[in-house]
């Protein structure tokens, strides 16, 4: 970072070192902590959480093969995130930082700069325009259903026309050919 800039934000900028147990991280958290003491620049703990509790891991994990199209078997797919992904305590950040209690501190030091409020059984959803007479329920239940029934027109459309040998229409084209 560029000294200017450095003096700039050294107040607000941090340097992030997160301990999850992922491949290379040891390697990145030495490289950020060297590079926080030798450019004077803060350097602070965080937990890259996924979910909440390490039971739900391999929830996750299914979650994510459903998302790339892979299978949880594959031993060749690639796996980005590790059990320890879950919202720890602060007493697991503490034993899991204790060796360097100073990036706990700043983080603490940040948190206190920030300011939120969150009404636990209230929705926290903005206020969306329906149409008169239906509800939001009904309303989000009726796009939904709209837009599981295109996707499916459009992915079998495109099944059709590739088992034909030839390329699909992107769904764009697809829709603008059906509405011009």
């Amino acid at each position: 970072m560029p000294d200017s800039l450095a003096g700039a934000v050294r107040r607000s900028f941090y340097l992030e070192v997160q301990r999850t147990g992922r491949a290379g991280e040891d390697a990145y958290a030495d490289a950020v902590i060297d590079l926080s003491l030798e450019r004077g620049v803060a350097a602070l703990a965080t937990n890259d959480v996924r979910f909440l509790t390490r039971a739900e891991f391999e929830a996750h994990e299914a979650r994510v093969c459903i998302h790339d199209g892979a299978l949880l078997a594959d031993p060749s797919r690639v796996r980005r995130y590790s059990e320890e992904q879950y919202l720890k305590s602060p007493a697991e950040m503490a034993e899991l930082f204790k060796d360097a209690p100073e990036l706990l501190d700043n983080t603490v030091e940040v948190a206190k700069r920030c300011s939120l409020e969150i009404r636990l059984g209230a929705s926290m959803l903005p206020a969306y325009p329906v149409p008169a007479g239906s509800s939001t329920e009904d309303f989000l239940r009726e796009e939904a259903a709209r837009g599981l029934r295109a996707r499916f027109k459009a992915s079998r459309s495109a099944t059709l026309v590739a088992s034909r040998g030839a390329e699909p229409e992107a769904p764009a084209a697809a829709e603008a050919a059906r509405s011009g």
